[in-house]
């Protein structure tokens, strides 16, 4: 599993709401479509990578238990 998976599970996400994920939340959609609980690895360092290419939104949230949210950019 890798970068597109990841995009490609945000992007259709992203089809019907506008809503920021959380990297658990990514990791539990991506479970529930049927990728194996051994290949989820690495998909925190895959958000910061599709954000640094520009595919993805980013923003932090919460200033005492802050967490960093993603969504894929409107086409």
């Amino acid at each position: 599993m890798g970068q597109t998976e990841v995009l490609a599970w945000l992007k259709n996400k992203r089809s019907y709401t506008d809503k920021y994920f959380i990297t658990k939340e990514v990791a539990k959609g991506l479970q529930e479509n049927g990728v194996s609980n051994g290949s989820i690895k690495n998909i925190h360092h895959h958000l910061f990578k599709l954000t640094c290419y520009g595919y993805l939104d980013c923003k932090g949230v919460g200033l005492w238990k802050h967490h960093k949210t993603f969504r894929a950019k409107k086409v």
